[in-house]
């Protein structure tokens, strides 16, 4: 009886730590952007991350749902499209909420899914998001909220099960300021001996 308990111990142990090592985090392709006053059809792409936990690659991201939104005042999210990287094997659906909003990626058959790089994380850049900025400088936020995923195995019959996602949100931090034109960016005059520029070794 003590035999079957410990072989049951350690099969729990084993799943467990499969579990705990399979990563799926979504986030921003980059941290911050700057956009003019009153600019519309601004983009920045969203970046996906997946480890499968297992050497080789038995499992893949097929679907995945999230928000986007602001409650920034003035900044709207007019869109989200897929990226062309991904584009000929996923659909996407998006649906109006508050304050922006909800996305459906799914692939076009069973066997389509993000699949990671066989012995550690492979990230893809999945969507694109388009939003109008607000008429008057400042800085604003627009949240990436990651709500559910679905994971299938990558061999028929691509069994699916659910995937929690890592990380829950990720923030983009808005810059809504003029563009510097080429007056207003400073320029470096090197110093001269002789009337010869003189620039630094190696340069």
């Amino acid at each position: 009886m003590w035999r079957i308990t410990l072989l049951l111990g350690i099969f729990m142990l084993a799943v467990t730590g499969l579990l705990l090592s399979q990563t799926l985090n979504q986030t921003w392709a980059v941290s911050s952007i700057i956009v003019d006053p009153g600019s519309t059809g601004n983009t920045v792409n969203v970046r996906l991350t997946w480890d499968d936990g297992n050497a080789g690659q038995t499992h893949g991201i097929s679907t995945w749902t999230f928000d986007v939104t602001s409650t920034t005042p003035g900044i709207v999210i007019t869109g989200v499209t897929l990226h062309p990287s991904i584009q000929a094997h996923f659909n996407i659906t998006t649906n109006t909420i508050t304050n922006g909003l909800r996305v459906l990626i799914d692939g076009k058959s069973p066997s389509r899914m993000l699949v990671d790089a066989g012995n550690g994380a492979a990230s893809y850049i999945v969507a694109v998001v388009s939003f109008n900025a607000p008429s008057s400088p400042g800085t604003g936020t627009i949240t990436l909220t990651n709500l559910s995923a679905t994971k299938r195995e990558t061999n028929p019959p691509y069994n699916a099960s659910f995937q929690s996602f890592t990380n829950a949100t990720s923030n983009l931090t808005v810059n809504v300021s003029l563009s510097p034109t080429p007056g207003d960016v400073p320029s470096v005059t090197p110093p001269t001996i002789g009337g010869a520029p003189n620039y630094p070794s190696g340069t």
